[in-house]
């Protein structure tokens, strides 16, 4: 510890004359800063209005600002249902069209009609074809479908069977 004396002492000055900087620079800065609030300070409510007035803003508290938004809103949501348009009717389903190759297996029929929206579950279609033993009775070709459909249907198009 000895060894280390001019050290610590080096350090110990420095963090003592460190301070002493820092006090003098946030007293130097406090006499500078205070006119300015004082300055600002002097402001009245009056003069602000006044201010205000002459730039064409309008002071507000926070109650009535609230009170002039509501009563914004209220009017802009009457004024849109006063001019919403009738209602269109619903459109017709989309089209779904599947082309399937030959040589396709149960399942990769399952996935092209899961991924194309025919059906909503792959593994059930998979499923009913191995119940109804109709997965060596797919047939490949061209496929129009109006919108989702059932396993039923979707079995129905591609074996031709009920």
């Amino acid at each position: 510890m000895l060894k280390n004396r001019s050290l610590w002492s080096g350090m110990g000055s420095g963090l003592i004359i460190g301070a002493v900087m820092l006090q003098l620079m946030n007293v130097a800065l406090g006499a500078v800063e205070e006119p300015q609030a004082q300055e600002a300070g002097a402001l009245k409510l009056e003069e602000v209005e006044e201010w205000a007035e002459e730039k064409g803003y309008r002071l507000m508290t926070e109650a009535q600002l609230d009170e002039l938004i509501a009563k914004s809103v209220h009017e802009a949501t009457a004024k849109a249902q006063e001019t919403a348009p009738p209602e269109a009717p619903a459109p017709a389903p989309l089209k779904i069209v599947v082309v399937l190759s030959g040589g396709l297996n149960a399942a990769d029929i399952a996935s092209a009609f899961y991924r194309s929206g025919v059906i909503d579950d792959a593994q059930a279609f998979q499923d009913a074809l191995r119940k109804r033993n109709l997965t060596g009775k797919l047939r490949a070709g061209y496929y129009e479908f109006d919108g989702p459909q059932d396993i039923d249907g979707a079995i129905e198009a591609i074996t031709n069977q009920s």
